[in-house]
């Protein structure tokens, strides 16, 4: 594993592409965030504890707990109408019904950046391509060399090989998971205070019923990231260990993280319109692959929702972990097969 890691901090491609990863999301992250000068001027009144503005914002840090505790107890509530209403359908009216109760359209989209490219989904897609670089340099830059192909050739030797790869594929994403989003929220860490962390996710998303703060939920938005990362990742490692040609391996990245870039821009604006409900839709690209999960985090805590499977109702982001995580396990076994069979030849 020490192997793996060196060579990956010596691989020039990949510093040269880290490097102008960085400065691209950094720079798109602080220049969008940048306040005129009447902003600038509000922002300033908050930090005078004279003014009214200051006084308006302790009172406003005053009532967060009432609030809190406020929306934690309406969404008991809205669960246990739920539930209630759940058990009064009988079956025949269930079956009647089973098509628009299945899988609701249970997101809005936001539309107010249709035509401009947002700096945050940008950024996004920059690290994913630098990820996959990452994954094909991991997993084809040693294909000829003569130490991995004697290690190869010993007992066990091929997943031992494969293993220390997928250990060192998950450490880079988890690296790039929080750099990403730690380059997302560069505003609120250059502008905003400590104790701003500790807000409520209503401070972000108005209608949500969760009683979770903003840490928490960047916490959970890092996690999501990671998970998509890896599930693109296991993309090209299977494409890497089959073909074993860099051409095929970069392809795939560029396809693979171009479809992941095309899915917000063309898929959701066609099928996640408001009024139009696409059930295939709506379970595939939210739960499914995590695509979603790496754009609009924000839409499995904006409001209180079931998904129901097997006629059980769970949350969403429970049925994300159900979706994703197995998927992502079959993929892992699937590329070992392949890098076991391909080292057999």
């Amino acid at each position: 594993m020490k192997y793996e890691f060196i060579k990956l901090l010596k691989d020039k491609a990949f510093l040269i592409s880290l490097t102008a990863c960085l400065i691209i999301t950094v720079f798109m992250s602080v220049e969008k965030s940048q306040p005129d000068s009447q902003t600038k001027y509000v922002m300033e009144q908050y930090n005078y504890d004279t003014s009214e503005a200051y006084n308006d914002k302790i009172k406003e840090y005053r009532s967060i707990a009432d609030s809190r505790s406020r929306t934690a107890k309406k969404a008991e509530r809205l669960s246990k109408v739920n539930d209630e209403y759940l058990s009064k359908v009988n079956i025949k009216t269930y079956n009647l019904c089973k098509s628009p109760l299945e899988f609701k359209s249970v997101f809005n989209i936001q539309f107010f950046n249709r035509s401009d490219i947002n700096s945050g989904y940008l950024s996004a897609v920059v690290i994913l391509i630098l990820f996959g670089i990452a994954v094909v340099r991991i997993f084809y830059a040693d294909v000829n060399s003569e130490l991995v192909m004697y290690i190869r050739s010993t007992y066990r030797g091929q997943n031992k090989v494969y293993n220390n790869k997928l250990i060192i594929l998950l450490i880079t994403a988890a690296v790039l998971s929080i750099l990403k989003n730690v380059i997302n929220f560069l505003p609120q860490i250059i502008y905003g205070s400590a104790g701003d962390w500790l807000n409520p996710i209503q401070c972000l998303e108005p209608d949500s019923p969760y009683n979770i703060s903003i840490l928490t939920f960047f916490i959970i938005q890092i996690l999501f990231t990671l998970s998509s990362y890896m599930f693109y990742g296991m993309i090209i490692v299977i494409v890497s260990v089959s073909s074993q040609k860099i051409v095929n391996s970069l392809i795939a990245v560029v396809i693979t993280g171009g479809t992941w870039l095309l899915y917000h821009y063309i898929v959701a604006i066609r099928f996640g319109t408001p009024g139009i409900e696409n059930k295939w839709y709506t379970f595939v690209s939210r739960y499914i692959g995590s695509p979603h999960a790496l754009y609009y985090p924000r839409s499995y805590f904006n409001k209180l929702e079931f998904v129901r499977m097997g006629n059980i109702p769970f949350k969403p982001v429970t049925v994300y972990m159900i979706c994703t995580i197995p998927l992502i396990i079959a993929m892992y076994f699937t590329g070992r097969y392949i890098y076991v069979k391909k080292g057999r030849r």
